[in-house]
C-alpha cells in the first residue's frame, strides 16, 4: 500500500516544485536578464544509447573541473533558475560555518531515498544526471513515462527532429537553451558545458541548430548487452514507481524505442566533420579508461592537465576491480543474444567503422 500512496505524493510534489520553479525562472528575467548574453560555446553532448557507460563517462569527464561543467540532479529538479542556484550557494556557505551539518543530513536522506536504484543505476541529487531532466518542468521528458505510461504520449520526443510541429520544438529547445545558459551564468565561467542524455539522439539536428559548434561523444556497446540491461533498468524503475505496465510488455516497449534511437547519431555523424564527434567502444572504455580518455581529448581538442591525468590513473585501477551486479541475460527477457545482434548488426558495424576511422591528433 505504501508504494501506491507514494506515487500521488510524488505527483503532488512535482506540481508544487514545478510552480515554484516557473516563478523563479520568471524572476530571473527581471533580476538577471544578462544571462541571455551567455554564449554556450562548443558544448559537448554525450548521445549514446542508455546502458553504455554514459553516466560513468560523464562523471569522469566532469571531474576535470578546470575545463568542464555539468548540471547535477538537485539543480535540474529544484533549482533551474539563477535565483535558486544562488540561494543554494548562499545556504551552502552558511552551512559551512556549522561544519556542514545540513549537508550531512541531506546526504543521509539522499542515500536512503535512492537506495532502491542500486545497483542498476546509482543516483543522487548531488550527482550528475541526464540534463534532459530539467525539461520535466515543461512536461517534456521521457522519464515521465513511469508516471504516465502511455508510450504514444511521448512519440513527439522520440521522433523530435522528424516532427513538423515547429512551434513545439522551438519552445522545448528554447527552454533547454535558457536552462543551460543559466547554469553557465552561475557555474560555467571559462568552462565547456558537458551534457549527457539518452533522449538527445532524436533531437541532434535541433542541438546543432541551437548550439552551433557543438560536439558529440558516442560510446558503442554490443546490442545483446545494451537491450537486456535497458529492459532490466526500465523494469526496476517501473517497480519503484508502480508503473501500470505489465512486466511482459516492457521488453517490446524498450525494443521499440531502441529501434528508433540507435541509428539517430549515426545519420548525423555521416554528414558531420570528424573533429565534431568521437565514437568510442564501450569495451575500450572499460578496459582502459585512461587511454580511451586520452584519445577522446586529443580527438576533440581538449588539453590534458596533470590533475585530471592523475585522476584517470586512479579511475583505471578502480575500474579493474569493479564487478557489475546487473543482470545482462537476454534470455531472461525472451530474446536471444543472436536475435539482438542480428537486429542491429548493420548499424553497429557502421558505428564501428567510424570508430576505426578516427585518428588521434
Amino acid at each position: 500500500m505504501k508504494g501506491y500512496i507514494q506515487k500521488p505524493l510524488i505527483i503532488a510534489l512535482y506540481g508544487i516544485t514545478r510552480g515554484i520553479n516557473h516563478l523563479c525562472l520568471a524572476l530571473d528575467e527581471i533580476f538577471f536578464p544578462s544571462y541571455r548574453k551567455v554564449a554556450v560555446e562548443a558544448p559537448v553532448f554525450i548521445v549514446s544509447m542508455p546502458r553504455t557507460g554514459t553516466t560513468w563517462l560523464q562523471n569522469v569527464i566532469a571531474s576535470d573541473h578546470e575545463q568542464f561543467t555539468s548540471m547535477k540532479l538537485w539543480e535540474m529538479v529544484f533549482a533551474p533558475s539563477i535565483i535558486q542556484k544562488k540561494l543554494v550557494i548562499m545556504l551552502s556557505k552558511a552551512d559551512g560555518h556549522f561544519h556542514g551539518s545540513l549537508e550531512k543530513r541531506l546526504r543521509r536522506w539522499d542515500k536512503k531515498l535512492f537506495s532502491a536504484y542500486m545497483p542498476a543505476h546509482p543516483t543522487s541529487f548531488f550527482g550528475y544526471e541526464d540534463d534532459d531532466l530539467v525539461m520535466v518542468n515543461i512536461f517534456s521528458n521521457l522519464f515521465l513515462v513511469f508516471f504516465f505510461p502511455r508510450l504514444d504520449l511521448y512519440d513527439f520526443l522520440i521522433r523530435f527532429d522528424e516532427s513538423n510541429n515547429v512551434k513545439r520544438k522551438q519552445r522545448i529547445m528554447s527552454f533547454y537553451l535558457k536552462c543551460v545558459q543559466k547554469h553557465m551564468f552561475v557555474f560555467g565561467k571559462g568552462r565547456t558545458y558537458l551534457s549527457k542524455s539518452a533522449s538527445h539522439p532524436p533531437r541532434m539536428n535541433s542541438l546543432l541548430k541551437f548550439f552551433p559548434g557543438c560536439r558529440f561523444i558516442y560510446t558503442l556497446r554490443a546490442p545483446e548487452q545494451v537491450i537486456p540491461s535497458a529492459i532490466s533498468l526500465v523494469s526496476r524503475l517501473g517497480e519503484i514507481f508502480h508503473t501500470r505496465v505489465t512486466t511482459g510488455s516492457v521488453p517490446q516497449r524498450v525494443l521499440q524505442v531502441c529501434d528508433l534511437l540507435f541509428p539517430c547519431p549515426l545519420l548525423i555523424f555521416l554528414n558531420l566533420p570528424k573533429e565534431r564527434y568521437y565514437v568510442g567502444l564501450y569495451d575500450d572504455l572499460v578496459n582502459d579508461v585512461e587511454q580511451e580518455l586520452i584519445k577522446l581529448y586529443n580527438h576533440l581538442g581538449f588539453n590534458l592537465n596533470d590533475n585530471f591525468r592523475q585522476n584517470l590513473g586512479i579511475e583505471r585501477l578502480r575500474c579493474k576491480s569493479y564487478k557489475s551486479m546487473h543482470d545482462y541475460s537476454a534470455e531472461k527477457w525472451g530474446y536471444t543474444p543472436e536475435f539482438l545482434s542480428r537486429r542491429y548488426s548493420e548499424t553497429f558495424e557502421m558505428y564501428r567503422g567510424l570508430s576505426a576511422g578516427q585518428v588521434a591528433k
